[in-house]
């Protein structure tokens, strides 16, 4: 047993030692190029020489008179607020009336009393799912996420393009 595990010990140390160059001809000239750069090297002195020459510089200066310019002003127009939507609203919208505002999904998956539609964008995606009563389906519960997997999500960009999609605008 002790024979064993020293030979198995003597072999990672081989393969250790071996393992960090790839040819024992490509270490050689590693260290001989390293021991020549060290060898050679000569320290020489930096001669530098300053010459300084000024010469004057004579510039005339011409006055040139502009005219006046009187300065119009633009009006400022207000800027347009877009009102962004409030999905918690869209809570207990039945799925015609969710249709009428936001439209058809991009894919719709139904699993007994349980819809599921989502919307696509290019910032986010938006689940909407919907439970049934009383034969028609209503919305319960919405999540924005993100389009890559475990990826953020900027809430305020998503709203934007959620906004925009709308038919009729409501809060």
């Amino acid at each position: 047993m002790n024979k064993i595990l020293n030979q198995i010990i003597i072999n990672l140390s081989i393969l250790m030692f071996l393992g960090g160059c790839h040819t024992l001809e490509h270490r050689k000239l590693f260290l001989e190029n390293n021991n020549k750069n060290i060898v050679n090297k000569e320290v020489k002195p930096k001669i530098t020489t300053i010459k300084k020459e000024v010469k004057p510089k004579i510039t005339t200066i011409k006055k040139e008179v502009k005219p006046k310019i009187t300065t119009i002003k633009k009006e400022v127009k207000p800027k347009i607020i877009k009102k962004k939507i409030k999905l918690q609203s869209l809570i207990n919208f039945s799925e015609t009336e969710l249709y009428s505002k936001i439209g058809k999904g991009d894919f719709i998956k139904k699993e007994g009393q349980l819809k599921n539609i989502q919307y696509y964008f290019s910032k986010c995606f938006l689940d909407i799912f919907l439970i049934k009563k009383n034969n028609d389906y209503h919305v319960n519960f919405l999540q924005m996420r993100s389009t890559i997997l475990n990826g953020s999500i900027n809430k305020d960009d998503c709203l934007d393009q959620i906004s925009s999609k709308l038919k009729t605008n409501f809060n």
